[in-house]
């Protein structure tokens, strides 16, 4: 083919059908050079666009794909066809009140166009617009009434609406049209759930995992309709060939924090059942809470190999790369966490910030999990700001006055986490976009891959957070009270830890023997009532810990910084207070390997932080503590 653009309409046509040849066969790297160079001399021919917007939507690249077919449905408003290719990107990208707009346009554009119908509909469901996406999946299977995934669309609706009858009967249909299908048979297990028929249930995910033996989804749904780990151990007695009863074993352990056991039996569902994700799932979950982390990375990999789509194994292999292998592609895996099932859906955002297409408009950073990553995740801060002018952050509603005293700069503005009308909490987005017109988005834990966090970045050694100086001043009054020594805050547990966290947790006697009695005033920064332990520590040996007094360490947070700030030194477990204390600049013996666990000696995100452990060493109290009580000892005596 020429690598001129065509000269004339009559070539036009000639080289997009070969373009549209070259789609269909699958050649879609040599499809898109075809659709690149008729766009090179006719920029807007719609035909063009959408084809290539489609294809870049196929392959993933949904940012570029947006531009394309936004222009396309501007240049060709009447084409329903067009409006459905751009609501799938819509919806791509998270904006699924824009690709209901576009699906409900198709629509009106031509009535007999059922994907359309369908697309809507499952739009909806996402939206948990259940009754209007029910009406449009019924006018889909309207159209197509043997289509197995306006069906499924349906079935989700009706379970939805406790239709949980008609979700039966659909389902049956269609799995008797298209036979065996698991992603049929375990919505119909679910449906039958629902209506009380759990051994027809179980009967039914027992079938979809023969046809697809790899199914994660069967696994899950046939241990969580079982009992416990009794149950479960006498399944593989009886049958001691079956891996997937090894991993339903195995599951039932790894939920009960037998981490040791559930790694010995998912290894048997690996070795009898290599095909199957399940084995490779808990195993990593196990291990990985066990501090095996090589064990659990290989395990990883190897999963994706069987189910390169699974995003809990891409994640987990993620975090191995990031404390093993490569940090780059660790962090590229990081990011499928926002496709992870127990991740909330967030509606109303507008596209996602691309690399390859910077927008000059203000940039929402969208908050994400638990208190400390909001600190680890927006050390990044400073680096964006320096690229970006136009900035407005999501945050936890306590850190509001401290992050905007410290970047007056920044809109900052409070967790947009609700409850929809079903129940079920949601991040909102919508106002915030309709009030503060950003043009694009960035999930806060990415900038730490944007700005090469872990490969080459210098890591700040003094902090990005400043805390109120008037409390600062009152609490350096109140440290100075306590004596000349000097002042060390400790952190050697968290509220209600769980089984996992509190093997990582630490008494208060203990680490003040590790530290030093006499190296310094102790003062305890934990955000829990240890008023117990202190005094216990007082009565038996005369050693006086100082609790802050008048302190909610909790929820106030400005204050807690601002006194965290006036402390000479912190020791502190992997917590939200050694997270505060990374962030305001302060000294900070951390009791594990560095923060967000990456690779190296030293801590990846904070010059200012002195891990105890490095890289991937297995997690062990004395040498963290032995080696706790000497970094102390440099530290003052510097």
């Amino acid at each position: 083919m020429s690598s001129q653009s065509p000269a004339n309409a009559e070539e036009l046509i000639r080289v997009l059908q070969q373009g549209l040849a070259l789609h269909q066969s699958g050649r879609l790297a040599e499809a898109a050079d075809v659709y690149a160079l008729i766009l090179q001399g006719y920029p807007d021919q719609p035909e063009t666009l959408d084809l290539y917007g489609v294809l870049l939507h196929q392959t993933g690249n949904d940012a570029q794909a947006w531009e394309l077919l936004n222009r396309a449905v501007t240049l060709r408003s009447d084409s329903a066809a067009f409006r459905n290719h751009f609501g799938a990107v819509q919806r791509a990208l998270g904006d699924f009140d824009g690709a209901v707009s576009s699906f409900e346009t198709a629509c009106r554009l031509e009535p007999s166009l059922h994907e359309a119908a369908h697309n809507l509909a499952a739009s909806l469901a996402q939206l948990e617009r259940y009754e209007e996406a029910l009406e449009a999946a019924r006018a889909a299977i309207g159209l197509a009434p043997d289509n197995p995934e306006y069906r499924l669309v349906m079935a989700q609706c009706c379970r939805q609406l406790d239709l949980d009858e008609q979700a039966v009967g659909t389902l049956r249909h269609a799995i008797a049209v298209t036979g065996p299908e698991t992603r049929l048979q375990i919505s119909l297990a679910r449906s039958l759930v629902k209506t009380g028929e759990e051994e027809e249930a179980r009967r039914e995910v027992k079938r979809a995992i023969l046809v697809q033996p790899e199914s994660a989804d069967g696994y899950g749904l046939l241990a969580a309709s079982g009992g416990g780990i009794e149950t479960a151990r006498q399944s593989v007695i009886v049958s001691p060939a079956d891996g997937l009863a090894w991993s339903q074993y195995a599951s039932k352990l790894c939920q009960a924090y037998e981490d040791a056991d559930a790694i010995s039996e998912a290894r048997k569902a690996i070795a009898l059942r290599p095909d199957l994700l399940a084995g490779y799932l808990i195993y990593c979950d196990s291990a990985n809470r066990k501090y095996l982390f090589q064990r659990a990375f290989d395990a990883a990999k190897r999963g994706l190999l069987i189910g390169p789509k699974s995003h809990h194994l891409a994640v987990s292999a993620g975090f191995g790369e990031l404390l093993l292998g490569d940090v780059a592609r660790g962090w590229e895996l990081y990011k499928r966490r926002r496709f992870l099932p127990e991740e909330l859906p967030r509606l109303g955002l507008p596209p996602e910030w691309s690399d390859a297409e910077p927008r000059d408009g203000p940039l929402l950073v969208c908050s994400e999990q638990g208190l400390g990553d909001e600190y680890l995740f927006l050390s990044c801060l400073p680096d964006l700001l320096g690229i970006k002018s136009s900035v407005i952050v999501e945050c936890d509603p306590r850190n509001l006055d401290l992050f905007s005293r410290s970047f007056p700069e920044v809109r900052f503005f409070p967790r947009t986490v609700s409850q929809q009308d079903g129940g079920s909490p949601v991040w909102d987005y919508h106002e915030i976009v309709e009030t503060l017109r950003p043009t694009h988005h960035v999930l806060a834990g990415d900038l730490m891959g944007r700005f090469q966090v872990g490969m080459g970045r210098t890591p700040p050694g003094d902090g990005y957070i400043d805390a109120d100086p008037e409390e600062r001043r009152l609490w350096s009054e109140w440290l100075a009270s306590l004596g000349g020594k000097p002042k060390v805050g400790l952190s050697w547990r968290s509220g209600d830890p769980d089984a996992v966290r509190s093997e990582f947790y630490f008494d208060l006697e203990t680490v003040v023997d590790a530290l030093g009695v006499d190296q310094a005033s102790y003062v305890s920064i934990v955000y829990i009532d240890a008023s117990a332990e202190i005094e216990a520590l007082a009565a038996s040996r005369n050693i006086e810990v100082f609790d802050p007094p008048d302190l909610d360490q909790r929820n106030e947070l400005g204050r807690v910084a601002a006194l965290i700030s006036s402390l000479d030194l912190v020791v502190s477990v992997d917590n939200a207070v050694g997270a505060i204390a990374a962030s305001c600049g302060v000294p900070s013996i951390l009791l594990e390997r560095g923060m967000f666990q990456i690779s190296g000696d030293g801590d990846a995100l904070f010059g200012n932080v002195h891990p105890c452990l490095s890289g991937a060493e297995t997690f062990n109290r004395s040498k963290a503590l032995a080696k706790a009580g000497a970094t102390l000892k440099n530290l003052l005596a510097a």
